[in-house]
Order: structure tokens, then C-alpha cells, then sequence
């Protein structure tokens, strides 16, 4: 697949201004995995299909008269081990998204209790997400405005600063 060269290969045929993972505010994670399929294989093929095949769909979005993809999409490698139990992708694939660039953010509400800090969080959405984080050692404490990111994994989320540019 992919024959068209001068298209890049990954999820809307992005330049890299729109698809570099430091950009990026969406990341695309291909698990190409049918070891689990009872009936016809083929399935692992799915997420290079749909990859090929966005490279040439419209990437205007006359719904909401926007270009979605100007937040930047990323395309990350695809999780291996079609061969692999289960349970063993299942651990490959929570690695992967734990690499992840995290969601960029400013810091719009912050609460003190105790030992237990909660965060509001903007990320560019309709309403901002709420972090709940233990108050540090280091005294760090996150003030309006600050940018930040948030990582996220199975078990913990993280705030992490990110310094202005300038």
C-alpha cells in the first residue's frame, strides 16, 4: 500500500508542520492485531488500510468550516506482535499511549486540600479537564495560567510544566 510517494505515509497525508509528535494534539496508535480472530484473518491489515487510505480524504471539515487537522496528528508506529498473546498486546499497547506527548493545557482553577491539589485544566475543548494530584516535595505548585501538559498512564497522571516560549 502507499504507492504515491510524494504523499507521506501517515494518517491525512500531513506534512510534518501538521504531524510531528511535538505538534501534535492527536495521536494515531495502528495495532495491527488478529491473532484473536476466530474466523477470517486479515483484520492486522486494518490500520494500514486505513492510514493508506486517509491519506487522500478531504481534510476539510464543512460541518464545523474548519481544518481539524491543524491541530496536529500524529501518526505513531504500529504496536507488533500479531503473534502475541493477548494480554502481552494489551501490555504492548498501554506502553505505547504512555510514551505519549500528553495534552497540552494552561492551568484555569486550582484548589487546595490538604495534602491534595486539584487542578482545572484547559485543553481547548468545551470544558476543561480536572487533575487531582498529591502535593509534591518540592513544593511545586502550578498557578493560572502556567502551560503545562498532562501525561496520563493506566494508573497515574502527571503534570508537567512546559516553559513559555518566547
Amino acid at each position: 500500500m502507499g504507492d504515491h510517494p510524494d504523499v507521506p505515509m501517515n494518517y491525512g497525508g500531513l506534512d510534518e508542520e501538521h504531524s510531528s509528535l511535538e505538534r501534535s494534539r492527536v495521536v494515531i496508535l495502528p495495532v495491527p492485531y488478529d491473532r484473536t480472530a476466530s474466523y477470517m484473518k486479515g483484520t492486522a491489515r486494518g490500520p494500514e488500510a486505513i492510514v493508506a487510505a486517509s491519506r487522500f480524504m478531504e481534510l476539510y471539515d464543512d460541518e464545523v468550516d474548519r481544518d481539524p487537522y491543524t491541530i496536529g496528528i500524529h501518526t505513531a508506529p504500529p504496536v507488533s506482535g500479531n503473534d502475541d498473546a493477548p494480554e502481552v498486546m494489551t501490555g504492548k499497547v498501554e506502553a505505547a499511549t504512555a510514551r505519549g506527548p500528553g495534552i497540552p493545557g494552561r492551568v484555569a482553577l486550582r484548589v487546595f486540600e490538604g495534602a491534595r491539589h486539584l487542578y482545572e485544566i484547559e485543553i481547548g475543548g468545551k470544558d476543561p479537564v480536572r487533575v487531582e494530584v498529591p502535593s509534591l516535595d518540592d513544593g511545586r505548585i502550578f498557578r493560572l495560567g502556567d502551560r503545562v501538559r498532562v501525561e496520563v498512564s493506566s494508573d497515574t497522571v502527571v503534570l508537567i510544566p512546559v516553559p513559555d516560549e518566547d
